[in-house]
């Protein structure tokens, strides 16, 4: 992808995420403050139970991984 339109990309995204949470506090007002403890401590037990299950994940397949890597670059990587 060009350097050019990632950049269009990146800004647009930029601008569409701060104007959904900008609206999103304005309609809440006062709320927010009472929202964000919740959904703060939501977001926290899901990111580590995602965690969780991405190391049980790697655990279980590492074997299988590891071939696929071994197969898609062979041989030693060069740290030059």
């Amino acid at each position: 992808m060009l350097w050019s339109r990632f950049f269009i990309f990146n800004v647009t995204g930029w601008i569409v995420w701060a104007t959904l949470y900008a609206c999103t506090a304005y309609a809440l007002c006062t709320r927010v403050h009472a929202l964000a403890g919740p959904v703060g401590f939501a977001s926290l037990l899901l990111a580590a139970a995602v965690l969780v299950w991405l190391f049980t994940f790697m655990r279980r397949h590492e074997a299988r991984l590891e071939q696929q890597a071994e197969r898609a670059i062979p041989g030693p990587l060069a740290l030059d």
